[in-house]
């Protein structure tokens, strides 16, 4: 399959990024102060402070204002993507926690999966799964879950993601039965989740 190379002209970029700002009711004003002290404060009001602060960064700006990007400043429902997050995380704490890339780089180089290095035509960040390129002697479906969760949080880290939302194609070229029987229904349900809080990020999916 050939992905298409969608590097733009410095000025096409920052076009875009002050046309993805207007969309998200996002100014310079609102973006650093009201609305994330509005969050902030709804999150103390609510959250207990041991379920918010073992996210690491979650006192951050940076963090919060990722969750606020993705539901154009609205804080109630900011905080209710905030929620749904930290639920999944807790729920499954055992492939969310010590995230590797050192740990995980032969599943990545794999393809599970590829970020690729520029956007699409509107902006948005790609990411692709080379679902055929599993080799099950050598890792299994956790590392690839921890894999893609860790790929998914740092990308959602980056401007262009959060304002233009994330692209993902699954290619399932090379894909074999035994590849598909290693396939539990526990990692399905685990995915399935993965992707109810991920989606609400803009992610488009492709196949």
């Amino acid at each position: 399959m050939d992905y298409p190379n969608s590097r733009q002209t410095s000025e096409q970029v920052t076009q875009r990024m002050e046309d993805a700002q207007g969309d998200h009711n996002e100014t310079l004003q609102n973006r650093h102060e009201d609305k994330i002290k509005a969050f902030r404060s709804r999150i103390n009001q609510t959250l207990n402070n041991n379920d918010f602060l073992h996210l690491g960064r979650a006192d951050e700006d940076a963090f919060l204002l990722i969750f606020l990007r993705a539901r154009k400043y609205n804080v109630e429902e900011s905080f209710k993507l905030l929620c749904n997050y930290i639920e999944f995380r807790t729920k499954n704490a055992s492939v969310c926690q010590n995230l590797s890339a050192w740990q995980l780089h032969h599943v990545i180089e794999d393809g599970f999966p590829c970020v690729l290095p520029y956007g699409n035509q509107t902006g948005a960040r790609m990411l692709v799964i080379f679902a055929g390129s599993w080799d099950t002697d050598t890792y299994g479906t956790e590392e690839i879950l921890k894999a893609f969760i860790m790929s998914m949080e740092r990308l959602i880290e980056n401007d262009d993601a959060q304002l233009n939302g994330i692209v993902i194609i699954a290619d399932f070229s090379g894909w074999t039965a035994t590849q598909a029987s290693h396939l539990s229904l526990s990692f399905i349900r685990q995915v399935f989740a993965m992707f109810q809080v991920s989606r609400r990020f803009i992610i488009k999916p492709r196949y």
